[in-house]
């Protein structure tokens, strides 16, 4: 299979942390001409409106018929809503959507109907969909979605990128006498940083561990309460965005989850290829992302946190380090994981074309 076009809708997280790996994949190995639209960076947009959504319609509407693609790869709802939205006027184009945890999830009453019905829609219109986990696609089933339990597919154990185990350099493990514990992503709300601000000091009454904090604020009302809380916690440290995954993973001891809402969480494998084992919140979709009891634990409210914070200590030792590796790294290895993924959109081209 060569020469085949393909075209990926999302936006620029996406396209950094996803999509970039898919295309470099394709392109070395089948020769694809790949191209990557980034709704935010390259359209503008920003708001959900229906004036927006049409705009956006006809932009890509436009530049699809320009480079005439074979397959169209959409991630984030509303690139698959407009996406779905094309299949109708584009039927010999193929098009695949990938669900990677539900923004409705967390949400109430019309506000949750609406986003869900977007989601429904997307899946009745789109013939393909991938799912990053079973989990999710468990969540999916069980929330309205049976219909198109036919059109969804998972690839392996989950993920839709895996880990560079490769290039990982780990440093000798050595337990310092304090707990380091890691964060690692956004921070805002569905990443339970309101509840930790609101909850830290509960918690952290023994004082016998630090919080490393890697990440960016990308939710501005949390701003001034983020500073303050840095601030006022001599034991919690701020680092911003790091790029280097290197300077991240090695700085701390475990990692530790407060996320309400998650894919499949790929911080999650990398901190256990890094030898490191998690403490995490109980969500649906991170279900397979460790072994629970083995490289890491979960936890639900206060009294099970700080239950974990205790016994987390006993999984910082050379033994559980290679557990953690040998479990992300032998089912999540970024090339395995990349080449079903690919084939798989070659698959969908192979049998429209048959």
């Amino acid at each position: 299979m060569v020469n085949k076009s393909i075209l990926f809708v999302g936006y620029s997280l996406q396209k950094t942390y996803f999509f970039e790996k898919h295309c470099e994949y394709l392109h070395q190995n089948y020769m694809c001409e790949v191209e990557i639209i980034c709704l935010d960076s390259d359209y503008g947009a920003s708001r959900s409106g229906i004036k927006d959504i049409l705009v956006l319609f006809f932009k890509i509407f436009f530049k699809v018929r320009k480079i005439n693609p074979d397959l169209i790869v959409s991630i984030t709802p509303k690139a698959g809503l407009l996406c779905g939205l094309l299949s109708v006027f584009l039927q010999r184009v193929t098009f695949v959507h990938w669900f990677t945890g539900q923004v409705w999830c967390l949400d109430f009453g019309a506000k949750r109907l609406l986003k869900k019905l977007s989601d429904l829609l997307t899946s009745r219109l789109i013939t393909n969909i991938f799912c990053d986990s079973h989990p999710q696609k468990r969540y999916l089933l069980e929330n309205g979605f049976r219909r198109v339990a036919g059109k969804i597919k998972v690839f392996g154990k989950g993920s839709i990128c895996g880990v560079d185990c490769n290039s990982i350099e780990i440093l000798e493990n050595k337990m310092s006498e304090r707990l380091q514990l890691g964060v690692v992503g956004r921070i805002n709300s569905d990443k339970g940083f309101t509840w930790l601000l609101n909850n830290f000091t509960n918690f952290n009454h023994n004082d016998d561990f630090d919080l490393h904090i890697f990440g960016s604020v990308d939710e501005p009302v949390l701003d001034s309460r983020f500073n303050s809380f840095i601030e006022s916690n001599n034991n919690v440290f701020y680092y911003g965005e790091v790029l280097n995954k290197f300077d991240i993973y090695n700085h701390f001891d475990a990692l530790i989850s407060f996320s309400y809402r998650e894919g499949f969480s790929n911080v999650i494998l990398e901190a256990q290829a890094y030898g490191k084992p998690v403490l995490a919140r109980k969500i649906y979709a991170i279900e397979d992302t460790f072994k629970d009891g083995e490289t890491g634990l979960y936890w639900n409210d206060i009294e099970t946190l700080c239950n974990g914070l205790l016994k987390i200590k006993d999984f910082c030792n050379d033994k559980t380090s290679k557990k953690c590796k040998s479990y992300a790294c032998d089912n999540f290895n970024e090339e395995k994981v990349l080449m079903m993924i690919c084939n798989g959109y070659l698959k969908l081209l192979d049998t429209d074309n048959a």
